[in-house]
């Protein structure tokens, strides 16, 4: 992707060591055993005297895309995503010319989110979303991508109203595009009626995530994680509902088949068992939350360890809770 002779200079490692050699005894770059730094007017020079800007900037995109760290998820992968990410910012983003980039951009808006800075994440994604409707049109993949991280990082901000605005305009898209059954339509709807339970419409999530469960099943089968991931939901809504025994049954059947699927230290399935035991604890059976509550947590702490990752508060709170329940007989 790069020009000559640039392209066999990076293909030789002792030319290609040569050529960072000289540059650094000129001092127009500063190198160091990972990083190599570019001064600024340095930067505006070059830039400046490109002839082939458009070819630059694809070149560029392609070979940070070709960096990027994978699963946000993984706290392993945050240290290349903190490396990459400026300059990622110094590309010209509301027009990336490549979707490979668009994807990075909002990968990048996903770990700033993971990280735990849903301000920098809605701030990162947020004109970019709109850059991308104006330019590629709403309905561009780049568009439809910032769009489901536009409205995460809203409902993280505790925004969900318009959360909730973002997530229907993108469910009606799939909807119309891909129908009901689609994979992306019901992640959509999903997500949606995630929003509609924080927003208090508990009727109109209820009717949703049900509906969102069953074609789940239908299409990607009971064991599916993404079917496990709504019956998760929908035993919340049923419970802000007071239908507590119907939700106690349904996460216990999804504590059971991700027991069997993911095995029982998995991220999910811990957090299906602390479902359960919250289920539970709605029930008035405080001694089976309470030891369902106290095996998860040893099993978070195993799993993510604990001077590493603190225990999560939603945990520490219901045991507290119950453990206030034990003492008082209630």
């Amino acid at each position: 992707m790069l020009p000559e002779p640039l392209a066999a200079t990076t293909r030789a490692p002792l030319a290609y060591r040569r050529a960072l050699g000289t540059l650094g005894r000129y001092g127009l770059v500063k190198l160091s055993v990972n990083h190599l730094i570019m001064h600024r007017l340095t930067q505006r020079l070059l830039r400046a005297d490109d002839p082939t800007p458009e070819h630059t900037a694809a070149a560029v995109g392609q070979v940070m895309a070709g960096l990027a760290p994978d699963d946000t998820f993984d706290t392993r992968t945050w240290p290349g995503w903190a490396d990459l990410l400026p300059h990622l910012r110094a590309l010209d983003l509301a027009n990336p010319g490549d979707e490979d980039v668009a994807r990075q951009a909002c990968e990048a808006a996903g770990y700033l989110r993971q990280r735990g800075d849903p301000h920098a994440s809605h701030d990162m994604i947020a004109p970019l979303y709109r850059a991308w409707g104006d330019r590629l049109g709403p309905t561009a993949r780049p568009t439809l991508w910032a769009a489901k991280h536009l409205a995460v990082a809203l409902g993280d901000l505790g925004w969900w109203r318009e959360a909730v605005a973002v997530e229907r305009e993108l469910h009606d898209h799939y909807v119309a595009t891909y129908g009901d059954d689609h994979p992306d339509t019901l992640t959509a709807a999903n997500n949606l009626a995630i929003d509609l339970t924080e927003l208090g419409e508990y009727e109109r999530a209820r009717a949703l995530a049900e509906d969102t469960l069953a074609r789940r099943r239908r299409v990607l089968g009971e064991d599916h994680p993404a079917t496990m991931d709504s019956a998760y939901y929908f035993t919340r809504v049923l419970a802000l509902l007071g239908e507590h025994e119907r939700a106690r049954t349904l996460a216990e059947e999804v504590l059971t088949r991700a027991r069997r699927v993911l095995g029982n230290d998995h991220p999910d399935t811990l957090a299906a068992a602390y479902n359960l035991a919250r289920r539970l604890a709605d029930l008035g059976e405080y001694e089976r939350a309470r030891a369902l509550t106290e095996d998860t947590l040893t099993r978070h702490r195993q799993v993510f360890g604990a001077d590493d990752d603190p225990d999560p508060q939603e945990f520490v709170e219901l045991l507290q809770w119950l453990e206030e329940q034990a003492d008082t007989g209630s």
